[in-house]
């Protein structure tokens, strides 16, 4: 092929990408008003965002509910209100990529009333994550992380963030970003500074030094919570986690990416 022809052949393919991009913008519904409300109400992130990045957030959530399944235990009813929460916390975390921000290896939720029996652990537990691509929630507990939005103890971030981590490790969207900063993050870790300053702070409660996972969970709670004083008081470690998520929580709206 001459390279004329490569040059129409090139072009051929940047107008079909172009046109499906084009697609997606115009045409991917948005939730309902009333959903979106709901959102408005629920999620001072939501809130930050400029108009823009609001419909894409948007589109997000409800194509995240119409991808995963929710189930109830104990006779718990899940409602419309339910989903929507558990998949706007969800996409708080992916905001800041641009491809598989619904987390494709997450299938399914379960949602108990309250404090459940896991035959894992052979412990009762607010929360869970497994590798098979589902996530457990106390509901009550879920709900209690939201109450107070200082307190940097939340649920649904805790457990999502042990979502991400596996869908991280193993998917090349989130590769990009987060492979280097969650070895440099391990570093950090051996080294024993991070820490020790953290200890010293009483920035995290004490679950958090368990292991590696459950330091990164308990730090994005607290990078969504009280993202000022993360980044004055540990700024390294809140630039690490702002590099795992490619989004910087202190600013109004993300700009790393352009978002559809």
């Amino acid at each position: 092929m001459n390279n004329g022809g490569l040059l129409i052949s090139a072009l051929f393919l940047f107008v079909i990408a172009f046109f499906k991009i084009i697609k997606r913008v115009l045409f991917q519904k948005r939730l309902d008003k009333e959903d979106e409300d709901l959102i408005y109400r629920k999620f001072k992130y939501y809130r930050n965002l400029k108009e823009r990045k609001q419909r894409q957030f948007s589109r997000r959530v409800r194509e995240f509910i119409k991808k995963k399944n929710f189930e109830g235990r104990k006779n718990l009813e899940v409602t419309n209100e339910m989903k929507l929460q558990i998949s706007a916390t969800a996409i708080m975390l992916t905001f800041g990529y641009e491809k598989d921000y619904l987390m494709s290896g997450l299938e399914t939720f379960i949602i108990y009333p309250e404090e459940f029996y896991s035959n894992n652990t052979k412990t009762y537990n607010k929360g869970e994550t497994n590798m098979e691509g589902i996530v457990v929630f106390s509901w009550k507990d879920f709900t209690e992380g939201f109450k107070d939005e200082r307190d940097n103890i939340n649920l649904g971030f805790h457990e999502l963030a042990h979502a991400f981590i596996l869908e991280s490790k193993y998917k090349e969207p989130f590769k990009e970003f987060f492979d280097e900063n969650y070895e440099h993050l391990g570093k950090m870790m051996v080294d024993g500074d991070i820490v020790e300053k953290a200890r010293e702070l009483n920035f995290f409660r004490e679950y958090a030094y368990t292991n590696k996972m459950e330091f990164i969970a308990c730090a994005v709670e607290t990078f969504f919570e009280s993202p000022e004083n993360f980044k004055k008081e540990l700024p390294e470690l809140y630039h690490v986690i702002a590099g795992m998520l490619n989004q910087d929580n202190n600013k109004k709206i993300i700009e790393e990416v352009d978002i559809i």
